[in-house]
């Protein structure tokens, strides 16, 4: 799938009973998709995960 112009792998996953999704694309390319994604989901609640080891 095409994330803010850079192909990446999505994938819908529910751990919790939550919906989400992982995405993974090139590590040279996850700036723009990131930032355009936080940025459409302020308004919305949008928050990364954090993984707690």
């Amino acid at each position: 799938m095409t994330v803010a112009m850079a192909d990446c792998h999505v994938q819908r996953v529910s751990y919790t009973g939550d919906l989400g999704f992982e995405i993974f694309c090139d590590h040279m390319a996850v700036r723009h998709p990131w930032s355009t994604l936080w940025d459409a989901g302020k308004d919305l609640g949008l928050t990364p995960l954090a993984c707690a080891r």
